[in-house]
């Protein structure tokens, strides 16, 4: 994106006026050969003509080409930053070698589609050079006869000639600035893309009353593989649910299709036996919401980021939302409160601080069902027992989906599901399950010493 304004500045900082320029030096010395000679003329700016329709042709190919040239750009721009910012973990790994085939493929990628790219701008120059051979040979064979027959004079295709050269190098330059915009038209729609994105236009029914929701035979694959095989369940108002499972079970891919961020292959997904895809978007956004362990904070003030996306909130249910998760004696400590900054990219929070301003700026909004999505994986468990209670003291009616393999929530829950491979294997309560041989009892034993079995 940087690289993107970056060009764009350039281009209009830079070029805009002299393109201008010599756009109207073309039309103003166009017009000097139509007067000078007409027929002359005519025969030049047919060539002319003929050469802009080529360029157009050719133009798409260079259009197309700086758009996949940019998106490699890209690519590599993105897995350099992953590579400097995950340093410490790929050594830690013992990836150094992968890391560095991945970036030699992407370099790889890029340089090939960069070198298309160019190869098509020769072409354009090499079609504008021979054309432009092509116009001399015709302006000299017509104006030697002309001057033959005594339709115009020597000094008449003299004159001619001088002003048709003094134009070439402007024609020239906006052959250049051509290739230059049509390569500038990707970088501008990639940045309209994300500043000014075409909004949701989905109307549809709002539910009314306390929501059940229901996920009845759900499949999804990628590609060959099927992330989830006929997952069924219900969520009915004020429940906590867990979804449990090893990594890779497909739990977050569900967490996905519940806020219908993605469209299940099979099955379906409702609320109040109402479809997902029949919602209300906006109803949808503000009545579903998900925290996941991946926390986005900005560089304001902790209020900043609570009340984000919420800003008319009232500081009462600030406050409240700060109770809730946690935050109070911590913010209490602060110098500044509530007013603090919590610094560039958020570098001076920790991960436990951000995952509970991230679930206050959930409460924040009072969702009717509520996805936890490893968002107190950074927690201590009294943290984590305290904000359960807090929910456990103040019902209401809000539904609960805890994504987790911390067998604390679990246990807190008045149902459990587990996944393996995308299938739903089990299901019951803490007690059940515990009792009975499966994934959920090996994961018990796992988390817990051995003296509280």
């Amino acid at each position: 994106m940087l690289d993107d304004t970056r060009y764009i500045t350039n281009m209009v900082n830079g070029q805009l006026g002299f393109t201008l320029f010599h756009v109207v030096t073309v039309i103003v010395g166009s017009i000097i050969l139509l007067s000078l000679q007409p027929l002359l003329g005519m025969i030049v700016l047919l060539i002319w003509a003929v050469q802009a329709v080529f360029m157009s042709r050719l133009g798409r190919q260079v259009k197309r080409k700086a758009a996949v040239s940019a998106r490699h750009r890209s690519n590599v721009s993105e897995n350099v930053r992953e590579l400097v910012s995950g340093a410490a973990f790929i050594k830690a790994a013992g990836r150094e070698s992968d890391a560095l085939r991945d970036i030699r493929a992407c370099l790889h990628e890029e340089w090939t589609h960069t070198r298309h790219g160019m190869m098509t701008d020769y072409r354009v120059h090499l079609l504008h050079a021979a054309l432009n051979a092509v116009a001399l040979v015709a302006m000299y064979a017509a104006g030697g006869a002309f001057v033959l027959n005594g339709s115009i004079t020597i000094g008449s295709l003299v004159a001619f000639i001088a002003v048709y050269n003094w134009l070439r190098p402007f024609g020239a330059s906006l052959i250049d600035k051509s290739i230059e915009a049509l390569k500038l038209a990707p970088a501008v729609e990639r940045l309209n893309g994300i500043a000014f994105p075409v909004p949701p236009v989905r109307k549809g029914i709002v539910p009314s009353g306390p929501l059940t929701l229901e996920a009845n035979e759900v499949s999804f694959s990628h590609g060959q593989r099927n992330v989830l095989d006929q997952v069924s369940f219900r969520v009915d108002p004020g429940m906590l649910l867990s979804i449990v499972g090893h990594r890779g079970s497909g739990k977050s891919t569900l967490a996905d299709l519940l806020l219908g961020l993605r469209s299940p292959a099979s099955g379906s997904i409702r609320i109040n036996g109402i479809p997902l895809s029949a919602i209300d978007y906006a109803w949808l956004r503000s009545s579903v919401l998900c925290v996941t362990q991946d926390i986005m904070l900005r560089s304001g003030t902790i209020m900043d980021n609570i009340a984000y996306g919420y800003e008319h909130a009232t500081p009462d249910a600030i406050l409240e939302a700060v109770e809730a998760a946690d935050l109070a004696d911590w913010i209490a400590r602060l110098p500044d409160g509530l007013q603090t900054r919590v610094g560039e990219q958020a570098l001076q929070i920790s991960g436990g601080e951000r995952q509970r301003i991230s679930i206050a700026r959930a409460l924040l909004r009072k969702p009717k069902i509520l996805i936890l999505d490893e968002a107190t994986s950074a927690l201590d468990q009294g943290t984590e027992r305290r904000i359960l209670n807090h929910f456990a003291r103040h019902p209401s009616g809000m539904s609960i989906i805890f994504i987790t393999h911390r067998l604390s929530l679990a246990r807190a829950s008045d149902e459990i599901i587990v996944l393996d491979e995308g299938r739903l294997t089990d299901r019951g309560t803490h007690e059940e399950l515990s009792e009975r041989a499966g994934i959920y009892r090996t994961l018990r034993e796992q988390s817990e010493p051995a003296a509280n079995l």
